[in-house]
């Protein structure tokens, strides 16, 4: 359970996370917005969430290109774009990582399970 100022603090974080997540997101801006130093941000989020700062926004912005692979007909590439990856060797580098196949592998592999019905 999270104290109120950490929760306070989160809430901070997540919304310039999630409202910024197709946008270059830095560690040190949102530092500043909790007057913290980057090192005191970094343990303060990690002992909050698991996860480093850059890993949970990696998986955020893969967790918004299953959904737009799933419910659009937007490119691979506009999506790497959409989700804020400046290039496509990245995003699928990363988006392997996360998911264990390619985000054209996993657009195929969600078409043929609706197909299947």
């Amino acid at each position: 359970m999270l104290d109120a100022l950490t929760a306070q603090r989160m809430s901070i974080v997540f919304d310039y996370i999630l409202n910024d997540l197709a946008e270059e997101l830095r560690l040190s801006v949102i530092a500043q917005r909790l007057d913290m130093s980057e090192p005191a941000f970094s343990k303060f989020f990690k002992r909050a969430t698991g996860h480093t700062f850059v890993d949970l926004t990696r998986k955020l912005r893969v967790q918004r290109a299953c959904r737009l692979l799933a419910q659009s007909d937007l490119s691979v590439a506009n999506i790497c774009f959409e989700v804020g990856y400046a290039n496509l060797s990245n995003f699928n580098r990363h988006f392997r990582h996360e998911m264990q196949e390619t985000p054209s592998e996993y657009r195929q592999r969600l078409q043929r399970a609706v197909a299947a019905g």
